[in-house]
């Protein structure tokens, strides 16, 4: 391996170590804003009114996918949808003789769906979750960026106003990652339908909304 790929590696290792311990709090949005809305387009699903939380995941590969609760007649439901190729790479300019992205897909991309019932306790708790962590936002000072990262962005409707905050490959054993971990359990829920992950989330939400009611936000 050349030295400076090497180097390339250690900076990003370190870039990410730094970023991801500041990250135990979610930041405001980033990001360009003509890839955010295209995206919201493609998983309009996920922004209907009956959507109580919801989380965008953007990866650097191999696509984005969306993941949330709804509430049908009264119960909590997971839902799921998954682009099925990378919305990123559909808009991204590959000429170079203009903006880094392009304002429409160059092909069709389409999204795959699934819902899964939860029970009402566990929804309730995720809406208690999304709360706590949007209204807790605020600025990431440390200054330092993510190579490559994972984005997740986390909307819900709090205290009657839509609100949007993101974290950016946090670290396992912060709170955002604690929230990155539950998005994951739904995720496979859905797409698995294996009733012992309905525990898994049980357990995952209970003690995460133990520790932001122990550990309060500065």
């Amino acid at each position: 391996m050349r030295k400076t790929t090497k180097l390339a590696l250690l900076l990003s290792a370190a870039l990410l170590a730094t970023n991801a311990a500041a990250q135990d709090h979610l930041v405001p949005p980033g990001g360009i804003a003509e890839y955010q809305d295209v995206v919201s387009k493609l998983f309009k699903e996920a922004f209907t009114d009956d959507v109580h939380v919801r989380a965008t995941v953007e990866p650097p590969h191999p696509s984005e996918f969306a993941v949330g609760t709804k509430v049908m007649n009264g119960r909590y439901r997971i839902f799921y949808l998954q682009a099925n190729d990378y919305i990123w790479f559909a808009l991204y300019n590959e000429k170079g003789n203009g903006p880094l992205l392009n304002k429409t897909l160059d092909h069709e991309i389409g999204i795959d769906s699934c819902e899964y019932d939860i029970s009402n306790e566990t929804g309730e708790r995720l809406d208690l979750i999304w709360d706590t962590m949007l209204r807790g936002t605020r600025p990431d000072e440390s200054k330092y960026i993510i190579l490559d990262g994972t984005a997740y962005l986390f909307g819900k409707t709090v205290d009657g106003k839509p609100m949007l905050a993101e974290a950016n490959s946090p670290s396992k054993s912060s709170k955002s990652g604690a929230l990155v971990a539950v998005v994951s359990t739904m995720r496979n829920l859905c797409a698995t339908k294996d009733k012992s992950l309905l525990d898994k989330l049980s357990r995952e939400s209970t003690e995460l909304l133990d520790r932001l009611k122990s550990e309060p936000p500065p």
